[in-house]
């Protein structure tokens, strides 16, 4: 049983024979509070590694035994927030910071260094970003669709479970690692133009 006001929500789960004129009867009554709003700076700071730790669970449910084509479709609903269907080199962005904050704080990273990876991450991020899509980006629209992502692709296993099991922070980290290297690079390469 559901009931609500403006400032919570209260659940009871009466037994089946409690008449309706008698509920919620003796069973015992919940009352939940919604959660205060965190303050801007935090929001700002953490928010999107936490939105993206979010949809570990789901995306290592639809990527560790289901098809490609699940997979992709499951990474198109972790970063849409056009809500398009598609990801754009923002979207993509996002994923990236998200991820990598996601890393650093499953390394026991303080609030400054948290901040750090975002604030490296805008544009290790962008950068990344851009260059999966130009080369992801089959269409040309500048977008990337389930289809294209799942497109000559090899299904991914990682050893989760179907109920959704965490993802193994070890293989973000290592998958961190090497966007690190690639994002070095091209800046090593764009400074000696």
């Amino acid at each position: 049983m559901l009931r609500g006001d403006a400032g919570a929500l209260d659940t009871a789960e009466p037994s089946n024979k409690v008449r309706d004129d008698r509920l919620p009867g003796d069973a015992p009554v919940t009352r939940w509070h919604r959660c205060a709003v965190p303050p801007p700076n935090l929001a700002i700071l953490h928010g999107e590694g936490l939105a993206m730790l979010g949809g570990l669970e789901a995306l290592e449910a639809a990527c560790a035994h289901g098809p490609m084509q699940a997979c992709a479709e499951a990474a198109i609903r972790a970063g849409d927030v056009s809500g398009d269907g598609l990801l754009s080199v923002a979207e993509v962005a996002r994923m990236v910071r998200g991820f990598a904050w996601v890393v650093a704080a499953s390394q026991e990273g303080t609030a400054g260094s948290l901040g750090l990876v975002g604030g490296a991450g805008a544009l290790g991020g962008l950068a990344a970003a851009r260059v999966l899509v130009e080369s992801l980006d089959y269409d040309g629209d500048g977008r990337l669709s389930a289809r294209e992502l799942a497109q000559d692709r090899a299904s991914l296993s990682t050893g989760g479970d179907p109920a959704g099991r965490p993802l193994a922070l070890e293989r973000v980290a290592d998958a961190v690692g090497i966007l690190r290297a690639l994002v070095e690079g091209l800046m090593a390469s764009g400074s000696a133009d």
